[in-house]
């Protein structure tokens, strides 16, 4: 059942768009769920890697604005009440 829910919403996501010459991923639209985590973390990764923001993640010495974006990324996908887990991380990594 689980893996229907997801396959619908795979379909609803937004194929890349051209920005200039650059092809560019759309946020993704699979939000976090108790059920979902080895999806949605693999969808997290695609994106945050097509954007050169993986290494906010697995790096050190990353600058404030890519750790900032990656974490704002996270953020957008999480469910309200999972965000006070969240509320005191101060980087992408801690996440």
């Amino acid at each position: 059942m689980g893996s229907r829910r997801w396959q619908k919403k795979v379909a609803r996501q937004v194929p890349p768009v051209s920005v200039g010459r650059e092809m560019v991923a759309p946020m993704p639209s699979l939000r976090l769920l108790r059920t979902n985590y080895c999806i949605w973390s693999m969808s997290m990764e695609v994106y945050l890697d097509s954007h050169d923001l993986w290494q906010a993640i697995v790096g050190e010495n990353v600058s404030k604005k890519k750790d900032q974006l990656a974490l704002s990324a996270i953020l957008n996908v999480v469910p309200e009440d999972m965000m006070t887990v969240l509320d005191a991380k101060k980087s992408a990594k801690e996440n």
